[in-house]
């Protein structure tokens, strides 16, 4: 619980500055681009959508400070609504019909939305546990959920709840103390990263529970990761942010081995969130590093990395990003 709270404490304390909304990128790519501020509570009191909103592709952004999740049209990053409610959100995902799952960490449940929708359509408990991340498997429909830790502290796990429903059967596995992000890849196989601790030292650890086991196996990697800033399968290989050097890394999986491949830096990035890659676009949730910057969202070329494209600013802490595509 010492790392997960620690990172929350620094968000805290830096993030000041309101909701901005956005526009469109100006300049040459590369250029980061400022937004300038609206306040969308005033005029839009409770959870509101725009009526297009149901017909376009969109990007949720969940803000665990403010207690809201953001949505923009995408990739155009026009504000089309915002949905209300919830005690720190942390991340959010998505299965292939379109639907929106937000992992509502101090509630202890997950509050699934449809695609332009304003009101949970389901409530998924997870009592005892404070959910951190999710990802929907496209292969069965079922909803796993990473447990940071149990309310009093202790150890998390992962929960699979079957077609996103019901009572979930649980995993675990000694080397990891924090569970913080998951993701299936096309073949039903989930990766985890979180933290573990050791003689009261921290370290990054990655683990898959392959599809039909029944337990998890711990991933060796040839890539030293300071801190875990989201996971991501894509195609052929696995990203891993590392939220503490501002870089995404890309694995190449052998039996319980992950070798490096190349890697993402992302300019003034600042601590890394659980990011969303969407075809040659990664959407980083971050804790800009300028003091006159303060939470934003950016987009990045991917995987070439570098300065942002575009950026969404003013959030108090933006920690998880993901698109909703309306095919």
């Amino acid at each position: 619980m010492k790392s997960l709270d620690f990172l929350h404490t620094v968000l805290a304390v830096s993030a000041t500055v309101g909701l901005a909304g956005c526009q469109a990128p100006q300049g040459a790519p590369g250029r980061v681009t400022q937004s300038r501020p609206i306040v969308t509570e005033a005029l839009h009191p409770g959870p509101w959508m725009l009526p297009e909103a149901k017909s376009e592709d969109l990007l949720y952004i969940s803000d665990s400070l403010a207690g809201n999740v953001y949505v923009y049209a995408y990739p155009a990053g026009k504000l089309v609504g915002t949905l209300t409610g919830f005690q720190s959100p942390e991340g959010d995902c998505v299965d292939k019909s379109g639907d929106v799952f937000v992992a509502n960490y101090a509630a202890q449940n997950i509050l699934e939305y449809a695609h332009g929708g304003t009101s949970p359509i389901a409530t998924i408990t997870d009592p005892y546990y404070s959910p951190e991340d999710c990802s929907v498997d496209s292969t069965t429909g079922n909803l796993a959920v990473t447990n940071a830790s149990t309310i009093s502290g202790y150890p998390g796990n992962v929960a699979i709840y079957a077609d996103a429903r019901g009572t979930p059967a649980q995993y675990f596995d000694d080397s990891i103390y924090l569970y913080r992000y998951c993701v299936y890849d096309h073949q039903g196989n989930l990766w985890i990263d979180g933290n573990g601790f050791t003689r009261h030292k921290e370290y990054f650890a990655l683990a898959e529970l392959s599809s039909g086991s029944d337990r998890l196996s711990i991933i060796k990697l040839n890539q030293h990761v300071a801190a875990p800033g989201g996971v991501q399968w894509a195609r052929t290989y696995l990203a891993v942010g590392d939220a503490d050097k501002d870089l995404i890394y890309q694995f190449a999986i052998k039996g319980r081995t992950g070798t490096k491949t190349g890697e993402t830096p992302l300019d003034a990035s600042g601590p890394t969130g659980q990011f969303w890659i969407q075809a040659k676009t990664v959407i980083v949730p971050n804790l800009d590093k300028d003091s006159k910057q303060k939470g934003r969202v950016g987009f990045y070329s991917y995987p070439r990395g570098g300065a942002a494209i575009k950026t969404i600013n003013g959030f108090k802490s933006p920690d998880g990003v993901t698109v909703s595509l309306t095919e």
